[in-house]
């Protein structure tokens, strides 16, 4: 019987149809397919940049904290350190992947944070580019 790592509760955190907790990436006894584990990898990837470093009494480092960034002055500052503290948040925080290149824009019309995530899947070599909005 597989072991498989990579199940997690969802995010945000609920509950089922069947009244238990949401997981994300798969099943506990099976290997995951390439979708469950992307799943999981966007769900651990969302926990981190909506956690507030300090929030995790056990990791004080964790988290982006993009709500911080949300009345910041728009521009390439602002973009910069969004890539910059992302990029470093997730290759610290999840070994499943390796962040191969980000970019962050701002939409000037309606001011929605588009992040983009280059990602390389560390056991099966895949890459795949992971867009999160904020709005």
């Amino acid at each position: 019987m597989a072991n498989n790592t990579n199940v997690s509760w969802g995010f945000p955190f609920k509950f089922d149809k069947s009244g238990r907790v949401a997981r994300v990436g798969g099943k506990a006894t099976s290997l995951p397919t390439n979708k469950e584990l992307s799943q999981a990898v966007i769900t651990c990837v969302k926990q981190i940049m909506f956690t507030s470093p300090g929030e995790r009494v056990m990791n004080v480092n964790f988290g982006v904290d993009v709500d911080e960034f949300a009345f910041s002055p728009a521009g390439n500052h602002l973009t910069g350190l969004l890539e910059r503290e992302m990029h470093t948040q997730i290759n610290q925080w999840d070994a499943r992947v390796e962040v191969t290149g980000t970019n962050v824009a701002i939409v000037q019309q309606t001011g929605e944070v588009v992040a983009s995530f280059s990602l390389r899947y560390l056991d099966t070599d895949q890459d795949e580019v992971l867009n999160v909005h904020f709005n």
